[in-house]
């Protein structure tokens, strides 16, 4: 049984939800196409929610999956919704892959050995961008990022690779992603 929590229909990352969900199908496609999983019938697609922190929707979807024993749970896009059920997850002994989480604290995380990500952390990712950046060229640059763990996490990764690529992050400005306008 394969159970993906998607992002809230209505939430920050909803755009993740339908290709992380036509991933996981293509993947079930591909499984079935060469015979299967040997020892299971079939695999089986339950989508649930696992919505941002701004809800308890992520907590809500896996009380709700946890009791259907699945195998794996795929998800959640966000790494502040994975931290908010990962001991949940891991300590009932359900394998938990997301394909979107970069918190690097999520790297360490006591989980069993139980949850797999597919997305570089954001020390690798701030650690290429910022060489990206320095190798163009480029020694005093300006950071615009989300004002949330994501875009927290990300800016100081790229801020320490641009310093110690011999540039100056002269400007660190933080939005909030809910806001309705960016003016400021």
């Amino acid at each position: 049984m394969c159970n993906p929590v998607r992002p809230d229909d209505g939430g920050g990352l909803a755009f993740l939800g339908p290709p992380e969900t036509a991933g996981i199908k293509l993947a079930i496609a591909d499984i079935e196409a060469a015979g299967g999983i040997p020892g299971f019938d079939a695999v089986e697609l339950i989508e649930g929610d696992s919505g941002d922190t701004s809800t308890d929707t992520g907590r809500q979807t896996v009380k709700a999956l946890l009791p259907l024993k699945p195998d794996v749970l795929i998800g959640a896009a966000s790494s502040s919704s994975t931290l908010s059920v990962l001991d949940q997850v891991t300590n009932a002994g359900v394998l938990m892959i997301s394909p979107a989480n970069t918190l690097p604290s999520l790297t360490t995380v006591r989980d069993h050995g139980l949850f797999w990500r597919t997305a570089p952390s954001d020390v690798l990712e701030g650690a290429f961008l910022g060489s990206l950046v320095t190798g163009e060229g480029h020694r005093r640059v300006a950071i615009i990022s989300r004002r949330d763990t994501y875009g927290e996490s990300l800016r100081a990764n790229v801020t320490r690779a641009i310093t110690s690529g011999g540039g100056q992050v002269v400007a660190g400005i933080e939005y909030d992603p809910a806001a309705q306008d960016f003016a400021a």
